[in-house]
């Protein structure tokens, strides 16, 4: 500033005497447009040295002056700037808290609609049990009757037809098993079958009759096995057998099932088995006994002892454990090489 006021000064010491009415007489000759500039030169070259100066000095703050402005213009815009931005955030906020409500009310409707959907079903199943049963007819054209499940267990039925351990078509119709059904329960009895055969025909081994044995026939016509107990291992088998059973059938029919085999075999270990003509699978220990007989088919005459206890009747040939038919094979062709009898 201070350089500027003594450009200033020296300029205006060095202007002549007469450049004022010089500057003034060209200004009047231009005329037009150049007149207002050669007035404001006169009017500049008339000033004193203090107006000068003063002049000087308000064209130099113009600048500054300028500057001041714009930037408290740039101020004013920050501060508004700043101030939408903190209501918008205000905004935001406003909006997260509303959806949040009506996230919480949503879940509250779908709750009380569950809970609604709930109540309807007990109220439908209250009504549905004091409803009287449908009627059922009875079609007389129709294989089946329908019989409450409690009386099946009183029915005299038998799951397998004989000794060999063949479902029988009773059981199958009772159950109403399909023809895969009975054929994966029948490969399950016959697993079960062949495993304790292979077990007996381990330990079983022939022995001299005793005198019960022999009291009917010579001595020659009777030949008796001895069976030791293998009972640990027939309840694996069991087991396994039943499992299968369970898996085929599900485990309402497979337990009528398995009940229905108690003359074939043992089915419940705290049950005490006594003998029985039906029975296949005994796994206790006991005597067999077989003879040679003329019967109305091929058979031998068979018998099974325990203590106390004693059973006979016709086996027939197919029904002759496979272990015990080489022993046997001498009366089974004899057997089988007989007409039957009329």
């Amino acid at each position: 500033m201070g350089g500027g006021a003594a450009l200033l000064g020296q300029a205006a010491q060095a202007a002549p005497a007469g450049l004022a009415a010089t500057a003034a007489q060209a200004g009047l000759a231009a005329g037009g447009a150049a007149a207002g500039i050669n007035l404001v030169l006169f009017h500049l070259m008339s000033l004193t040295k203090t107006q000068t100066a003063a002049a000087c000095l308000l064209v130099a703050a113009m600048p500054l002056t300028w500057q001041w402005q714009a930037g408290a213009r740039l101020a004013r815009e920050q501060a508004e700037a700043n101030d939408r931005q903190a209501r918008a955030g205000r905004r935001v906020a406003e909006i997260e808290n509303d959806l949040q409500r009506v996230r919480d009310d949503l879940l509250g409707a779908q709750a009380a609609a569950l809970e609604a959907e709930r109540q309807r079903d007990l109220f439908q199943a209250r009504l549905a049990g004091k409803a009287p049963a449908p009627h059922y007819q009875w079609d007389d054209n129709s294989p089946l009757v329908r019989v409450p499940k409690a009386m099946l267990a009183q029915l005299n039925l038998s799951a397998v037809a004989n000794r060999r351990g063949e479902v029988s078509g009773q059981i199958k119709e009772v159950l109403q098993m399909s023809e895969a059904e009975t054929g994966a329960v029948q490969a399950a009895v016959n697993r079960f079958v062949a495993e304790y055969d292979s077990a007996r025909a381990a330990s079983a081994r022939r022995v001299e009759p005793n005198e019960e044995e022999k009291r009917w026939r010579p001595d020659e016509e009777v030949r008796v096995f001895e069976m030791p107990d293998v009972t640990a291992q027939f309840k694996t088998m069991r087991a396994a057998l039943f499992s299968e059973i369970d898996g085929a059938l599900g485990r309402e029919r497979s337990e009528f099932f398995e009940k229905k085999l108690q003359d074939w075999m043992p089915v419940e270990d705290e049950r005490y088995y006594g003998l029985s003509s039906g029975n296949r699978i005994f796994p206790y220990e006991h005597r067999i006994r077989f003879s040679p007989c003329t019967y109305g088919f091929p058979a031998l005459g068979w018998g099974m002892s325990k203590v106390g206890a004693f059973v006979s009747g016709p086996m027939p040939i197919e029904e002759i454990p496979d272990y015990l038919r080489p022993q046997l094979q001498d009366w089974i062709a004899v057997a089988q090489s007989k007409p039957p009898l009329k």
